[in-house]
């Protein structure tokens, strides 16, 4: 938004100025009635309707209610507006399904380390005295020569087998005797008895610290290098490159199961060969930074938050002409 104002646009939050008369409206993550009606009022008050979309809620393997309410609102938002948005091209082709292919754009996510959010005091000092625990921790693997492993994201949920869970895709080759004695893993989410019991029988060390912005980028650029493994199904399929191209960003080599919005950058991590990663990575530092160098190179080329709102820009100048 701060790149967009600075371009001249006058840009402003729905929910903060609802009775502006407005020439576009963006609408993201809107899965319920009011968002809905809300979009119906502001089409009908003459501003054009632009939707976003960055999850896959046309999977629904377990048929959950939730999820067949959610992508009914979905999809009548997908009709109502001029414009629909995917972040990535798998999810473009699963919505291209209901909706003609030409009012999909595709803008992907653009890749910036994370800022702290505001946050209380004493919220704020709580997770400082975790982060500072975890770092003492591998101080002292390091001491022991240790190479620390990182995983990050979201546990999961009920819809798809996707988060915390994919870890156990991993845990063979951790602890094959070639590398347990040499590594450490770490995980930064939201779930710390699900992380423990994922990994109560492992052979190597572990540690926990629960996912906040104020920590998070301080707490992952302590470690070597960062592991995605992926449950691969139409949801997780559908994800953007975000998790690869952040740890990059923060000066990680990755090693992670591919996805298609992971291809693009196949020459600067290991995509789908966990032992020749773990190889690779654990042994030769100089191959890390060059991998790393390498992807945010390729970042700042294609997903910069400069590039990335030019897009939108363009996007906007295309809505307003029709």
């Amino acid at each position: 938004m701060d790149i967009l104002q600075k371009k001249g646009w006058s840009v402003s939050f729905l929910a903060d100025n609802p009775n502006i008369k407005y020439d576009i409206v963006v609408f993201n993550k809107t899965h319920n009635n009011r968002g809905l009606e809300e979009a119906r009022r502001v089409k009908d008050s003459g501003a054009k309707i632009i939707f976003d979309l960055c999850d896959n809620y046309f999977y629904n393997p377990h048929q959950l209610p939730e999820i067949d309410r959610a992508q009914y609102i979905i999809l009548q938002m997908m009709r109502l507006a001029d414009k629909n948005v995917a972040s990535s091209e798998f999810l473009a082709a699963c919505m291209a399904e209901y909706i003609a292919s030409e009012q999909i754009n595709i803008i992907e996510d653009a890749v910036d380390e994370l800022l702290p959010l505001a946050t209380n005091l004493a919220d704020y000092w709580n997770q400082l005295r975790k982060y500072r625990q975890l770092s003492e921790k591998i101080a002292c693997w390091r001491k022991e020569g240790k190479i620390c492993l990182v995983w990050f994201g979201i546990a999961g949920g009920g819809k798809a087998d996707y988060g915390i869970g994919d870890l156990a895709k991993i845990e063979a080759i951790l602890n094959d005797p070639k590398f347990r004695k040499r590594i450490t893993l770490t995980a930064i989410s939201n779930d710390n008895k699900r992380f423990q019991d994922i990994t109560a029988k492992w052979d190597i060390p572990v540690a926990y610290l629960p996912w906040h912005t104020s920590t998070f980028s301080h707490a992952f650029k302590l470690h070597d290098i960062s592991v995605i493994p992926i449950s691969k199904n139409p949801f997780t399929l559908a994800k953007t490159n975000n998790r690869l191209a952040l740890s990059l960003r923060l000066g990680l080599p990755v090693i992670a199961d591919s996805i298609p919005s992971y291809l693009p950058f196949s020459k600067t991590c290991v995509l789908d060969d966990w032992e020749k990663g773990l190889d690779v990575y654990v042994n030769n530092i100089e191959q890390r930074f060059s991998d790393v160098g390498q992807g945010q190179r390729l970042i700042v080329e294609n997903w910069s938050t400069a590039g990335i709102s030019k897009q939108w820009e363009n996007l906007f100048y295309k809505v307003v002409k029709q």
